[in-house]
């Protein structure tokens, strides 16, 4: 299959390469439908530049959504008739869309692969070093210790014992989460009801900006710590967007666990 052609959307088309798998005597039974009529398995393979395993990317796709396991594998029912779209996501990466036409489907694994996010960043003048806590959350805990904002520590993360950060985030005050199109749930400040429903925060990931991203598209155990702020007034420079139109609906800025 030739790459896609690229779209100049936030949700970029993907560059993917299809694997379709031929079987000859001796080689691994073709896959069997699954209960449904119908349905078969659909096994792919979500990998970076360099051919590493993307672990737990998120892909959406036939009204189903699932996550890539420890070798970068995922698996979805399709029925082969139809063309299918994928939608994948992963932190530093960029969100992408995959069109599978209906002869692709007849093999059983597809290989997709993923390109970094390339930030833009605004011309920035240097006053002094930036000091990191030890745990290398750019001013994580000094922040934390002025009170200003919601933070969210790892040992928070780790007692509610789920894979999303949603559940995380349940119950806090001044926080709504509402359920986005694929089953997942994103987070709103206020009461979400309206224009609010509508208004996304920005998010930020380690220092970037992620754009077109919810609140679950992060894995729980990747995160070691948040911080959330409901109001332009109570958020740090270093993380306040501007320009015309821009809506202020709140920040959450989201630290990522260090290597080991």
């Amino acid at each position: 299959m030739s790459p896609t052609t690229r779209r100049p959307a936030t949700l970029r088309t993907a560059l993917c390469t299809l694997l379709l798998s031929v079987h000859t005597a001796g080689a691994q039974p073709a896959p069997q439908p699954l209960a449904s009529q119908g349905s078969w398995p659909l096994i792919g393979r979500v990998e970076g530049e360099r051919g590493e395993p993307l672990v737990e990317a998120t892909i959406e796709g036939a009204a189903q959504r699932t996550r890539t396991d420890a070798t970068g594998h995922f698996q979805l029912r399709t029925t082969r008739r139809d063309t299918l779209t994928l939608l994948l996501r992963h932190v530093g990466y960029e969100p992408m869309a995959v069109t599978l036409r209906a002869e692709h489907l007849r093999g059983d694994t597809v290989l997709l692969r993923m390109d970094r996010t390339a930030q833009a960043l605004e011309a920035v003048r240097i006053r002094g070093t930036d000091l990191r806590s030890p745990l290398g959350l750019g001013g994580f805990d000094e922040r934390r210790a002025r009170g200003i904002g919601t933070f969210v520590t790892r040992e928070e993360i780790e007692h509610r014992q789920t894979s999303r950060l949603s559940d995380v985030l349940r119950g806090r005050r001044g926080l709504t989460l509402v359920r986005t199109p694929t089953g997942a749930y994103g987070v709103r400040f206020g009461l979400a009801s309206g224009r609010q429903r509508r208004c996304i925060p920005d998010l930020w990931i380690d220092g970037q900006r992620a754009r077109g991203m919810e609140i679950d598209d992060i894995p729980a155990s990747t995160v070691e710590g948040i911080e959330l702020y409901s109001s332009i007034a109570t958020v740090p420079f270093q993380f306040s967007t501007s320009g015309a139109g821009t809506e202020r609906c709140g920040t959450v800025v989201v630290w990522t666990r260090p290597p080991g």
